[in-house]
């Protein structure tokens, strides 16, 4: 698990992202797909045993969010964006972890989500799977 410690980044560009379109358009956030699809994103892992604290910001929104999250266990809270959340972190290995993950969107509607995200190196491939379909990043380690 320590191998999530750091600060990991997206700079956006389109070379990052995989299937974003038509994962957008199916999830219904039409609008909000042209906001985020050259928006940069850090996320900062903090890994103390079965507590994680991560912190995201995104170059579309101002600010950041933490939040503190106990695997295994049902965390809620606000999204960076403002958005209600309800996350379940499991752990697979050293390497990987599955967010369980409603989100309450801009139009009202929850929706559910699997991210995964793996490491290789100082490379952390995010993909994020709903509905039958699925999208993915790459986030490189910056610290």
């Amino acid at each position: 698990m320590a191998n999530f410690n750091g600060t990991w980044f997206h700079d956006g560009s389109k070379d990052g992202w995989e299937r974003y379109d038509e994962f957008m358009d199916l999830m219904g956030l039409k609008e909000a797909k042209d906001s985020y699809r050259n928006a940069s994103t850090t996320s900062k892992f903090d890994v103390k045993g079965n507590v994680w604290t991560v912190t995201h910001s995104n170059s579309t929104i101002e600010g950041e969010k933490t939040h503190v999250i106990e695997v295994g266990k049902e965390f809620a809270d606000k999204n960076l964006d403002g958005s209600d959340i309800k996350v379940v972190l499991e752990v697979k290995n050293d390497n990987e972890v599955q967010e369980s993950e409603q989100s309450n969107m801009e139009d009202g509607e929850w929706r559910s989500y699997k991210i995964v995200r793996q490491i290789s190196g100082d490379s952390m491939t995010v993909t994020i799977h709903s509905k039958g379909k699925s999208m993915a990043y790459k986030m490189k380690r910056v610290k």
